[in-house]
């Protein structure tokens, strides 16, 4: 007889099959929660079509349809007269010419409330303001060809590197004014500054180019705009109650006993005199001297 050589044993394959879909009756385009948005059918464009209609026809996924859900939230939401917009900056902007061409149009517009921004826009925004020029360029140039000539880049956007040297130039001039020696909030500190540079403007006789007078002109909406009104309101209790925690740390530094602290800049001699009270060594504690 012969004999039967046995079957070898197959191995368990590690790869997982797809799971098959699920055996069910039921309609998931009527039942599912999911899928109750819009459906997907755009018009074609047509000739004469308006941007509205392009946008809410044509803009329907992706980051165009981010684009409608903007464009829809400015038109249904922040138009609105009880609305107060905010608006923040970042970035390199300014050099591009924004202040001028957007920001400062949509200030006097009354678009904007106020504005959080960083110090390199608001510093950028002066070369605009006291007359210096910046060119467009290019991204590809060769960095080192452009040092060796005195020219900085930030990305496409070329200028002198004297403009960085006279922008210095004209901050020391005006933070050197008294109205600058004592403590402020950044926001005072800019609107300060903004007064400058618009008088500058004006010699040059170049209108309105920096970004710095928005502050100023925020305060010329402020009679137009009830939401501007608002943030004014809130924006100078805050100033308040910032000076009056200055005040108070200043007092007790000083071991006296503090209620609420007066609505003014303490004079420099009174700071003087609570560092000396402070101080155990000072010759007010020992009684007039050793």
């Amino acid at each position: 007889m012969g004999t039967r050589t046995p079957k070898p044993k197959q191995k368990k394959s590690s790869v997982r099959s797809m799971p098959s879909a699920p055996k069910s009756k039921k309609n998931p385009e009527k039942t599912s929660t999911f899928l109750k948005g819009n459906r997907i059918y755009p018009d074609p464009i047509e000739k004469g079509a308006k941007v509205a209609d392009l946008i809410d026809g044509a803009f329907t996924s992706y980051n165009a349809g981010r684009l409608r859900e903007a464009c829809r939230l400015m038109n249904e939401k922040m138009l609105a007269d009880d609305c107060t917009v905010g608006m923040s900056l970042s970035g390199a902007l300014t050099p591009t010419g924004m202040g001028k061409s957007v920001l400062i149009p949509m200030i006097q517009a009354g678009f904007i409330d106020w504005m959080i921004s960083t110090g390199a826009n608001l510093y950028h925004d002066v070369h605009f303001g006291i007359g210096l020029k910046l060119h467009h360029g290019s991204p590809h140039l060769d960095d080192t060809k452009l040092r060796a000539e005195g020219v900085v880049r930030i990305y496409d956007i070329l200028f002198d590197y004297h403009v960085l040297l006279d922008t210095d130039r004209f901050f020391r001039t005006v933070l050197s004014q008294p109205e600058f020696s004592g403590p402020m909030s950044s926001a005072e500190f800019h609107n300060r500054v903004g007064k400058y540079v618009h008088e500058t403007e004006k010699k040059l006789g170049i209108g309105t180019v920096s970004l710095l007078l928005a502050g100023r002109l925020l305060d010329r909406n402020e009679r137009r705009w009830p939401a501007a009104r608002r943030v004014h309101s809130l924006l100078r209790r805050l100033r308040r109650r910032e000076r009056d925690r200055f005040d108070r740390s200043r007092c007790e530094e000083g071991g006296r006993e503090v209620g609420r602290a007066p609505h003014r800049r303490r004079k420099p001699e009174e700071l003087h005199a609570a560092d000396r009270a402070a101080d155990p060594g000072s010759a007010d504690d020992r009684g007039g001297g050793a």
